[in-house]
């Protein structure tokens, strides 16, 4: 057999999608920080699944968490809670 065709085939699949700038923003967080912010992905998550409106936006908590030092788009957090990002939200 071909050796790269043998090395593509032995290759294991990754889960499609982007690496998630969620998780490589959470891992920078404090404990208690990480704890604040999951509530807040889970209420705009919560919110987006029953079509209402929750306190932030993803743009609006992206500008508090840049506002606080931690560098983040609204459009990362908008793909995390879509399931756009490798992590499988």
């Amino acid at each position: 057999m071909d050796p790269l065709v043998e090395a593509l085939q032995q290759t294991t699949a990754q889960k499609p999608g982007f690496r998630c700038g969620v998780q490589k923003l959470r891992a920078s967080m404090s404990a208690e920080q990480q704890a604040a912010f999951d509530i807040e992905l889970d209420g705009l998550f919560q919110a987006r699944q029953t079509h209402t409106r929750y306190r932030h936006s993803a743009e609006s908590l992206a500008r508090v968490l840049s506002d606080h030092g931690f560098t983040i788009r609204g459009a990362v957090i908008q793909g995390h809670l879509a399931g756009r990002c490798a992590c499988g939200r």
